[in-house]
């Protein structure tokens, strides 16, 4: 070792080296799902759903889902079209009537 180096940086090495070397063990989270679920809002949940849905797998497919929440009295629409998911809560329009073109 080095005059000039401080004893704090030494330390700093050798705990990023043994941090290498050894396994590292992530503690459990203490995040319960039930308490994260009361948190979030009806409107964050269908957000979450929406962001998961690939796009140009989805430019073929269409639906459209009604949703009840009766704790909240709430009406939600969830309509996928072009492949994106959108939805409206309380208001929303009505829905196209589906056609079918044949070739």
């Amino acid at each position: 070792m080095l005059a000039a180096e401080s004893g704090t940086w030494h330390n700093f090495y050798l705990v990023g080296a043994q941090g290498l070397r050894a396994t590292a063990s992530v503690p459990p989270s203490a995040i319960s799902s039930a308490g994260t679920a009361a948190a979030v809002t009806v409107e964050q949940i269908f957000d979450s759903i929406a962001i998961r849905v690939d796009g140009p797998l989805a430019t073929e497919e269409q639906f459209v889902v009604d949703w009840t929440i009766t704790n909240l009295t709430q009406h939600s629409r969830m309509q996928l079209s072009d492949g994106a998911l959108i939805h409206w809560a309380n208001g929303y329009p009505t829905p196209p009537t589906p056609t079918r073109v044949s070739p």
